[in-house]
């Protein structure tokens, strides 16, 4: 076992034991924005590992100087990032390269529009158009392994886009404050909101059900007075529910593949879909003024005032920065839809599809007696199940691997990793894309001896100022808790929970920067947002009396619950 090289790291409750022990040179940090909690074997080393060689293949292919890792750490992922050369050498470097996302920046519109996405969806008919039920295991190990190719090649989607999406917000942002300096911090950001996603029509379908089922007191009923994991069971009673049933499942069909985490080992909408049914039994209690394209139609028109505001001021500027501010606006713009938009075709869609090809496995090995049930398979390696198809239908019981890393995950689980390992480095090139990928993960703020103990500081995301309850919330399982008005309190958000958002008065996460989902729906909905207080989830309690400060990243706890 390697020593850690900072006592934080280096303590009983979590022990590390480095495989290569070069690694302990590294500095490793706790990707708090996606994955706070323990993370399976399959999840790390099919989506994960995945994830980041496609990445590492794309910065090679494209001359970016450095690279990024991934460990799987006492179940938790961490990640670190290096240059393959000095420091010096790597600016020099980096010019060529940032020259060459310049022209992708440009055209990022076609390249989505005639690119990206075709070749996203290509991926998705693929899997769509598969009989996992009626293949058989040859079949289906062959589907795997193309599977794990085809996911492989969505992630060099994923890597090829996410620079330059950033990049666009990053550069408008430093833009907007160079000709603007005495804005605030959201200011640049508001005028990135306003226009229609995939999250949006999801939500506005489930308005439409909504509407739908008061159209019907027998439907209405059911959905007031039933609890969401039977609503199905009892809308199956009636022809008339039966009738509405076939228009929701139209609709899980459609927007169902997607989740508060995209993760193998969770369920998505489809199969799961209790956080569809809570958001359509809060939409049959609302009044028809909050109804999604009106609040969106509000954001739109909310934009284009602050938009014909922020014209007014550049009339003092020559001509050709008036061009180069529209042009840098109107990529980051571009840049904010690719950023929701691929959550949801990319990020959901593709992991769901390989999430059904590992159920179908898992529910094999199950019968065959392999593993104990269905979603033990999660607990396997991706080579160790591609071995086990090979042997099929001759089988090796792995239940005690299984019971093993079951167990290391629950213990693990009860302890709080620490956010980093190793000695951070003193000295950083002039690289952009690190600056604004803070923009989206962001930073724990540091503790403050100096703070109030009733105080918690994070960084200012959408402005404004309110007092109203804490519901402390870990994913969408939850999201009943929430009563109009309530404030949100969550690790982080993602673009399912948008929905969340029609109800809450605030929002305060442990993780995230400006370009966090939580920070720009805030500012869509104009309510005030602090994120990557590090600790909100731990310190605030469900029940207390907060109030918010969007402006300064403040929150202050009146009473206890």
């Amino acid at each position: 076992m390697s020593e850690l090289n900072n006592n934080q790291s280096n303590n009983n409750n979590f022990p590390v034991e480095w495989k290569n022990p070069r690694d302990a040179d590294n500095f490793w940090v706790m990707d708090l924005s996606h994955y706070p909690k323990p993370i399976t074997p399959l999840d790390y080393s099919f989506l994960v590992t995945k994830m980041f060689d496609a990445t590492a293949k794309v910065q090679e292919e494209e001359g970016y100087p450095g690279s990024v890792y991934c460990l799987h750490i006492n179940t938790y992922l961490y990640i670190s990032s290096s240059y393959k050369c000095e420091i010096d050498q790597a600016e020099a470097l980096l010019k060529p390269y940032y020259e060459k996302m310049d022209q992708v920046i440009r055209d990022m519109d076609k390249l989505w529009e005639n690119d990206w996405l075709p070749k996203l969806k290509e991926h998705i008919a693929f899997w769509n158009n598969f009989d996992l039920k009626k293949a058989s295991e040859q079949k289906l190990l062959e589907h795997l392994i193309e599977t794990v190719e085809r996911l492989e090649e969505s992630q060099k989607i994923h890597a090829r886009l996410l620079t330059p999406v950033m990049l666009s917000m990053y550069y408008f942002n430093q833009m907007y404050h160079d000709l603007f300096p005495d804005s605030d911090r959201t200011e640049a950001y508001e005028l990135l909101t306003g226009f229609e996603t995939e999250f949006t029509k999801s939500d506005q379908q489930i308005w439409n059900l909504s509407r739908q089922a008061i159209q019907s007191a027998k439907i209405k009923k059911v959905l007031t007075d039933t609890d969401s994991a039977n609503v199905f069971n009892r809308l199956s009673e009636s022809s008339e529910g039966k009738i509405f049933l076939t228009d929701l499942n139209k609709y899980l069909q459609e927007y169902g593949k997607q989740t508060d985490n995209a993760l193998l080992s969770k369920p998505f909408f489809i199969e799961d879909p209790k956080p569809v049914i809570k958001t359509l039994q809060h939409y049959v209690n609302q009044p028809e003024h909050e109804d999604p394209s009106i609040q969106l139609k509000k954001a739109i028109e909310q934009s284009e005032k602050r938009e014909a505001e922020i014209r007014k001021k550049l009339s003092r500027y020559p001509n050709p920065i008036v061009k180069k501010f529209e042009s840098t606006l109107k990529a980051a713009r571009t840049g904010s839809m690719i950023m929701t938009n691929h959550t949801h075709w990319l990020d959901n869609q593709t992991t769901c599809e390989a999430r059904l090809v590992i159920l179908e496995i898992g529910h094999r090995l199950a019968k065959a007696g392999a593993i104990k049930e269905r979603d033990d398979v999660f607990y396997l390696r991706l080579e160790e199940l591609q071995e086990i198809l090979k042997q099929f239908p001759e089988v090796t019981i792995h239940s005690k691997t299984i019971d093993e890393r079951r167990n290391m995950e629950n213990r693990f689980a009860k302890i709080q990793p620490p956010p980093f390992l190793g000695i951070p480095p003193t000295k950083f090139p002039n690289d952009p894309i690190l600056f604004a990928f803070m923009e989206v993960t962001g930073t724990p703020e540091p503790p403050s001896p100096d703070l109030p103990k009733n105080q918690i500081k994070g960084k200012p995301a959408s402005s404004g100022k309110v007092k109203g309850i804490a519901r402390v919330i870990h994913d969408l399982s939850e999201a009943n808790k929430l009563n109009p008005g309530d404030i949100l309190i969550t690790d982080f958000t993602l673009p399912p929970w948008t929905t969340l958002f029609a109800r809450i008065s605030a929002v305060v996460t442990n993780s995230g920067g400006m370009l966090s989902h939580s920070a720009i729906v805030a500012r869509e909905f104009r309510i005030p947002a602090i994120v990557g207080t590090g600790i909100a989830t731990s310190v605030i309690k469900d029940g207390q009396t907060i109030e918010v400060d969007g402006d300064n990243g403040v929150v202050n706890i009146i009473e206890t619950s």
